[in-house]
């Protein structure tokens, strides 16, 4: 993705919003999913709260930014206009679109 400036060149992130959740907390659903007939054949989607990538990126910046590890995640926004326009020939990046924060 857009995420790490190595892969594209000046790195932009979106102005999108991912889901998080702890994974002990997906693990406890799945037991008490194990106790329940009513959840038989449902699904079910577990969202404990959700970031913006810009914001995951500054997080990141902030704590490994030049550091030894050579993970430099980029700080930049990426400009809706162009993801427009690289829209109409990339189906996923229409998708992010559509999901803009």
């Amino acid at each position: 993705m857009l995420m790490r400036a190595g892969d594209f060149k000046g790195g932009a992130v979106p102005k999108i919003s991912i889901g998080f959740v702890d994974v002990r907390e997906v693990a406890q659903a799945h037991l008490e999913a194990l106790k329940r007939e009513e959840v038989v054949n449902k699904r079910y989607i577990l969202v404990e709260k959700a970031h913006f990538m810009n914001d995951i990126s500054d997080i990141l910046s902030k704590k490994y930014k030049g550091g030894p590890e050579g993970f430099n995640p980029c700080d930049k926004l990426a400009p809706l206009c162009l993801l427009r326009i690289i829209g109409c020939c990339n189906p996923e990046v229409k998708f992010m679109i559509s999901t803009w924060g």
